[in-house]
């Protein structure tokens, strides 16, 4: 098998099995981040570097950041050219992995391995999902920083360019991380040479990028209330390694039920959630173990690739196990960097056993042909159920409507609600938000509700569901809460108690935002309080030249009817 002719087999193959994507519209965090982000909308390095969408609430990626608005600045809401984009990545890297497998293993057996990267269902979730493009984009820093650390010599000058590399996958996810780990892992293993030129190196690139995040930008870490996860202790958390690692094995290894947005907990030790998962993953690692200790005495030279891609494997399983709680339980896209180490163990053991057959008796060709048309079914069957997942990723309704069928989940439910209240069927989003709320009742999905019953007309329902949220909000930031609550009181109720509301609670937190000044404005002209509500719009106006402010300006300065005021409709947290 010639270079050029797997390059082409991995082009080809990549176009087909996702070509179906490029045609689907934004869908989950793409609204929120992309559509509805209006930081991307222009160019503002404010918010590229700083506090944002993308940087905060225990996040930190401006590179992501960057990319969306380059893109929205050229592309608009042109859904094609973002998949296109996706798509050319995602082959890139397969291609980048070809070329590292053949440091290890045949070129036959690279390019296998490289078809199973590429093509798996499970990396459907980075490649069809245009909000995990940062997953790609850190995959792809990071093996450059691999590939410039493969040398035997390392110039002054490279080891700049791999610290340079490294960064910038930091700063795209935090998993790029695991790629210092890894670069230093095949120093040690492989070269045992500059040691300390590259810790130093790695040091120093953590150190800028702790500047970058905590100086420059501060953005620090932060802790999700809502989230299930986030709420259980250590040991609670320890509970459920054995269901989280047996979810990823079972879903390399068979890829039939893939979801997203997977919130479940393991909160009890029994036979289905605990110990069989933990039997299968115990099983898993003793042979993978037996493997090891083989070929630490037969084999020291493939034990060292082993160790290698031992050590990619479980770091990356680790990294996602909820040591440190993550923002949901598992996740496919969180896969991407896993299944590079679990696909070099199996090419090792894979070659072990071609060997040690070997050493027996020569393969026969009818062997040959029956591997590769194995090979050539696993390759197939993988591509049909790429295809198909993909299909699911058509639309919002499209995909949770499916997923929520796989693993139901108060997010899910939650989105879908505000999917149906867009479309006006309020009943649906209620008993969609209703049900959001059974599977896990938190302060957004109670104000969600909120909002809907506020939108379908119901004030006085709407109205005692917020102070139902405000209870279970009241150890985190409620300002959503109080500026949906503000809304009803200014424009559907007795605007005299939003005046405290905005002042004490949203004006202070957002000091800078014209549309909260508007309100004030609004409120306080609508209780015959002149004087503040002139001081209110002044202020929106030097904050912002939006027609709607300079209306409402005229009329409070011409006294007039304050019953034409419009209705602003109230807020989301999705």
């Amino acid at each position: 098998m010639t270079t050029s002719k797997a390059l082409y087999i991995i082009v080809i193959i990549g176009i087909i099995v996702f070509f179906n994507c490029l045609f689907n519209n934004f869908v989950y965090d793409d609204i929120k981040y992309i559509q509805q982000n209006t930081q991307i909308h222009n160019w503002d390095f404010n918010f590229i570097i700083g506090q944002s969408l993308f940087n905060g609430t225990g996040q930190y990626r401006p590179i992501p950041a960057f990319y969306f608005t380059a893109l929205y600045s050229i592309f608009g809401e042109i859904t094609f050219f973002y998949h296109i984009i996706q798509l050319i990545l995602h082959i890139g890297i397969a291609i980048l992995l070809f070329f590292l497998l053949k440091k290890f293993f045949s070129s036959t057996l690279s390019l296998f391995l490289s078809l199973v990267f590429l093509v798996h269902p499970i990396q459907v979730e980075s490649v069809s999902y245009i909000s995990s493009v940062g997953n790609l984009l850190f995959f792809l820093f990071g093996t450059l920083a691999l590939f410039l650390s493969l040398s035997n010599e390392i110039s002054r000058s490279r080891l700049v360019n791999i610290c340079l590399l490294l960064l910038f996958s930091f700063l795209t996810k935090e998993t790029g991380f695991l790629f210092l780990f890894i670069v230093m892992c095949y120093r040690i293993i492989f070269k045992k040479k500059n040691i300390r030129f590259f810790l130093l190196g790695g040091l120093v690139t953590v150190l800028v990028y702790f500047f970058i995040r905590f100086v420059i930008g501060e953005v620090y870490f932060g802790k999700f209330d809502i989230i299930p996860m986030h709420r259980l202790t250590f040991g609670e958390r320890l509970i459920n390694i054995p269901a989280i690692i047996f979810y990823y094995l079972k879903t390399f290894i068979f890829p039939l039920h893939l979801a997203i947005l997977q919130n479940w907990v393991v909160d009890a030790i029994d036979l289905s959630h605990f110990y069989y998962p933990l039997f299968i993953d115990l099983l898993f690692f003793i042979l993978v173990g037996f493997l090891g200790i083989y070929l630490y005495k037969k084999k020291r030279e493939e034990f060292k690739t082993y160790l290698f891609f031992l050590l990619w494997l479980v770091s990356g399983i680790l990294f996602h196990s909820q040591i440190l709680p993550l923002d949901m339980t598992v996740a496919d896209r969180w896969f991407y960097f896993p299944i590079v180490g679990l696909l070099g163990i199996g090419a090792v053991g894979f070659t072990s056993l071609k060997n040690i057959l070997t050493k027996r008796s020569n393969l026969s060709r009818p062997a040959v042909v029956g591997g590769f048309m194995v090979c050539l079914f696993l390759i197939a069957s993988l591509s049909l159920r790429t295809i198909i997942r993909n299909t699911n990723w058509t639309d919002q309704r499209t995909l949770l409507m499916h997923d929520i069928a796989v693993s139901d989940d108060y997010s899910k439910e939650d989105l879908l609600a505000v999917y149906f209240l867009h479309d006006k069927q309020y009943d649906l989003a209620i008993t969609h938000m209703t049900k959001s709320i059974e599977l896990n009742p938190v302060s957004v999905n109670i104000n969600n509700l909120g909002t809907i019953y506020q939108l379908k007309g119901d004030y006085k329902k709407a109205k005692e569901i917020y102070y139902e949220a405000l209870k279970l909000g009241q150890n985190s930031n409620s300002s959503y809460i109080y500026i949906n609550l503000a809304n009803l009181y200014t424009y559907h109720d007795d605007p005299k108690f939003a005046i405290p509301i905005l002042k004490d609670k949203i004006l202070p937190i957002y000091p800078n935002n014209a549309d909260f000044w508007l309100m004030l404005a609004i409120a306080e002209y609508k209780v015959h309080n002149q004087v503040e509500a002139l001081e209110a719009i002044r202020k929106a106006l030097t904050l912002s030249s939006n027609p709607n402010i300079l209306s409402i300006h005229n009329l409070i300065i011409n006294k007039g009817p304050a019953n034409v005021i419009t209705q602003n409709d109230p807020g989301f947290t999705d």
